[in-house]
């Protein structure tokens, strides 16, 4: 099995510290490796010296981006041209132990049951602080696994990891606040994550400092930053709400990755990685859920799927054996649905099948004496309301 390793170095603005982190792969143990070195800057002399750290070793494979792609596309960009078993970003700055790659590389060709290896961070600043915190996802339930990561402390450094490249290269990209985020939550799904002792990183302090002060989502006044991510500029509106958004909608009906479970569970989840989100960092307006996600994906039909969604739980909530399957006990469905209605689905005007299901509902309510019957109708018309 190849052991190649594929690192990615997006260089989007600052290039002070390129020498040091090449310096850092250049002097590994494990040599079965190549660098992308994508520059998506327009600075002439930035765009040199990128050339330059480019000829030090043949492993090292200049990329230049026709203009500014912005962060996000521009990490795509590297792990889009990379080639290795293994893949992993590295910023501008950031250096690598000398037996980084080895030991993550080895831990992962141990353990197939893992998704990401991360390095153990060095403390930023030299006082004698602990390092921080390590991450830990080692449930065999990959629904778990998921509710583990997002409960977790989510720092950028877990964006860091060796991650297993065929898997994430097959995970569609998106140029959204937060993508990185619900990146992970999809490797989460897919496999165990977990800390490498002996693997050691050190980030680029300038940086890490920078992004301790202004964290992403809180650079809606900083023009140059918004230039810089080259994110749409709506969604510094309500950044959090774009990564909730983007987490319903892949985990619900987007992602290929999460097609192993089924329907309701796959809904089920998604309404509790939202909630998540939105309970743990706040969301500012609930009410503009379907509006930013179709504009985070204007391919996907996200109306259309939302609309089937709610079909889906009325049509099982009318039928008493479908409900026992699925809804046993009701509280089951209570959740999702009262997680639909935080995203206000009963905004979406009704279709025809919608309709028709509504009226059967209505019909049978004013009918029966089934207080079963009664109390999934009301769930299912909460959807309408």
């Amino acid at each position: 099995m190849s052991s190649l390793v594929s690192i990615g170095i997006p260089v989007t603005e600052r290039v002070e510290g390129l020498s040091l982190t090449i310096d850092s792969l250049l002097e590994q143990s494990h040599s079965d490796f190549e660098v992308i070195l994508v520059d998506d800057t327009d600075n002439e002399i930035t765009g040199a010296v990128c050339v330059d750290e480019a000829e030090r070793d043949d492993r090292i494979i200049y990329v230049k981006t026709p203009g500014h792609f912005g962060v996000l596309p521009s990490h795509s960009e590297a792990l889009a041209r990379s080639k290795g078993a293994y893949f992993m970003w590295l910023g501008v700055g950031d250096r690598l132990d000398r037996e980084f790659l080895k030991v993550c590389t080895a831990r992962m060709e141990e353990r197939t049951d893992l998704s990401l290896a991360i390095g153990r961070a060095k403390p930023i600043k030299d006082d004698g602080s602990e390092p921080v915190a390590y991450l830990s996802v080692s449930e065999d339930d990959p629904v778990r696994r998921v509710e583990s990561f997002l409960e977790s402390d989510i720092s950028l450094d877990l964006w860091y990891g060796l991650l297993r490249r065929p898997f994430a290269a097959a995970i569609p990209s998106r140029n959204a606040i937060g993508y990185e985020f619900a990146f992970l939550a999809e490797v989460a799904f897919a496999g165990k994550m977990e800390t490498i002792d002996g693997a050691w990183s050190e980030r680029n302090s300038q940086l890490s400092a920078d992004v301790e002060e202004t964290s992403e989502v809180e650079k809606s006044e900083n023009d140059a930053s918004i230039d810089t991510l080259g994110v749409p500029a709506f969604q510094w509106g309500d950044p959090y709400l774009v990564l909730a958004a983007q987490l319903f909608c892949n985990i619900a009906f987007l992602s290929d990755n999460f097609a192993s479970l089924p329907q309701i569970d796959r809904l089920r989840l998604a309404v509790r990685a939202y909630t998540q989100i939105a309970e743990r960092w706040g969301v500012n307006d609930e009410g503009q859920f379907i509006s930013f996600a179709v504009r985070i994906y204007p391919e996907a039909r996200i109306t259309d799927r939302m609309h089937e969604l709610r079909l889906y739980l009325a049509e099982t909530l009318y039928s008493e054996a479908q409900s026992k399957t699925l809804f046993e006990p009701l509280s089951r469905a209570e959740e999702i649905i009262n997680g639909l209605c935080r995203l206000k689905i009963g905004r979406l005007p009704p279709t025809h099948k919608e309709r028709e299901i509504v009226s059967k509902i209505l019909t049978r309510f004013d009918s029966t004496k089934s207080e079963n019957f009664k109390n999934r109708a009301i769930l299912a018309l909460a959807l309408f309301l």
